[in-house]
């Protein structure tokens, strides 16, 4: 069975100037999108924002993505996880946040995406998501 969390694809800026917010994963320093797990006292639109905030800094307007809203990947371990996505139309990129020393942030423009190494549902759903902007 996989792990259902809440994951968050933060983007700055708009048009030619657009950027995607990666952060590094905690142990094994993979791109990711801010992910956490759902918590009985909180929406999961509000786990987004605050995983946003917790891992990457980035504050903003939150929206659930229409297509794909779910995807299945893989962890770092290999276990499948089942990803919720939301969207965040960053406002706001915080000089200190609270796992700024837990791991690294990158701005990436949408070219730069299929360089990074990471998940392929995971990229793909960010590359739809892109697109339809």
């Amino acid at each position: 069975m996989s792990q259902r969390r809440i994951a968050v694809i933060p983007v700055l800026g708009g048009g030619k100037d657009r950027r995607l917010v990666l952060v590094t994963a905690r142990r094994h320093r993979r791109w990711i999108v801010p992910t956490g797990k759902p918590e009985a006292r909180l929406s999961d639109k509000r786990v987004a924002a605050l995983e946003a905030f917790e891992e990457a800094g980035v504050v903003g307007r939150l929206k659930k993505l229409r297509r794909p809203s779910r995807v299945i990947c893989r962890s770092a371990s290999g276990k499948p996880r089942r990803l919720e996505l939301y969207a965040l139309d960053v406002r706001k990129t915080l000089s200190q946040w609270p796992e700024q020393h837990q791991r690294q942030r990158r701005m990436v423009g949408p070219e730069e995406l299929e360089q990074i190494p990471m998940d392929a549902q995971l990229k793909r759903a960010i590359r739809r998501y892109l697109e339809s902007l």
